[in-house]
């Protein structure tokens, strides 16, 4: 993620019931505890969305880019992880 150039963040880890990870305005990240469960891949997914949104806020064409740029084949690892939760 270095050659993005994200801004200072802070991460934390909390159980969370309705999401994967959330990124604040203010640069705080939350990931949730229960992707313990998943290979690493999967919360390499979470963690590097939540960080582009450090860049982008919102879900826009800009925001995928960069998800393409961090992580070329995260749509994968994103089928995954939805696949998977299903199973949880």
């Amino acid at each position: 993620m270095r050659q993005l150039n994200l801004p200072v963040s802070t991460l934390h880890i909390r159980a969370m019931k309705r999401r994967w990870g959330t990124c604040r305005s203010n640069g705080k990240i939350i990931i949730n505890t229960h992707l313990a469960r998943y290979p690493l891949n999967c919360v390499d997914v979470v963690i590097v969305h939540e960080l582009c949104h450090l860049l982008e806020f919102n879900h826009s064409r800009h925001f995928y880019r960069l998800m393409d740029q961090a992580m070329p084949d995260w749509k994968t690892h994103d089928a995954m992880l939805n696949r998977l939760s299903l199973l949880y």
